[in-house]
């Protein structure tokens, strides 16, 4: 059996965010959704909410693309785990 490997695009927008506890041995309860922003899109002339992580191109199979999540959304700071939505937009051809 062959394998085969396609590059895509890739877009991850942030869907949803936990606090973080009051004491550290509190486990977050709950979430909260937030305003989806695109945080990574490899598309050519692309954008993302900030303009980083934009347009780097096609990612190619077992590639691995490390996205910085915290700090980049002022309002939730306080966040401890991020909920993301990955998608392909397009299929390279």
């Amino acid at each position: 059996m062959s394998k085969v490997s396609v590059a895509i695009g890739l877009a991850v927008a942030m869907a949803g965010v936990s606090a973080i506890p009051a004491h550290a041995e509190e486990v977050p309860v709950g979430s909260t959704t937030v305003n989806s922003r695109r945080l990574l899109d490899t598309r050519p002339g692309s954008v993302t909410f900030d303009g980083r992580f934009a347009g780097g191109g096609a990612v190619e199979g077992g590639e691995t693309i490390r996205v910085q999540v915290a700090g980049r959304i002022n309002e939730i700071s306080d966040a401890r785990t991020a909920m993301l939505n990955v998608t392909e937009p397009t299929q390279a051809g």
